[in-house]
């Protein structure tokens, strides 16, 4: 992770969505046990930023919030996804946060 996390506070929510995004679903739980007076009163399938179908086809998804991530993060997730083996095409760092935030979504739903 290229985002420094403080353990010794609660989350802020632009962590816990950070975190989130990155799959470490796990490490918010671990904060939630430690820091319950902070943790989301929602069931998680049911929080901000959530979308999706919701008809049960288990195809709902969480929305990232890219447009809220600095252009470091973004620039940090790019280089992640790039490096992965087989990928055949690159996500271009350049331009604007909007821009880069817009090929993060493309390429998600391009799974």
């Amino acid at each position: 992770m290229s985002r420094q996390i403080d353990p010794s506070k609660p989350l802020s929510d632009d962590d816990r969505r950070y975190l989130l995004a990155h799959g470490e679903d796990a490490v918010v739980a671990r904060f939630d046990e430690r820091f319950p007076e902070d943790a989301p009163e929602e069931p998680e399938e049911f929080a901000p930023g959530m979308s999706g179908t919701g008809d049960g086809t288990g195809e709902d998804t969480e929305d990232p919030g890219y447009e809220e991530w600095s252009a470091d993060d973004l620039r940090a997730e790019i280089d992640e996804r790039n490096e992965q083996s087989g990928r055949t095409t690159k996500i271009s760092k350049a331009g604007s946060r909007a821009d880069m935030a817009a090929r993060l979504r493309e390429d998600d739903r391009q799974g």
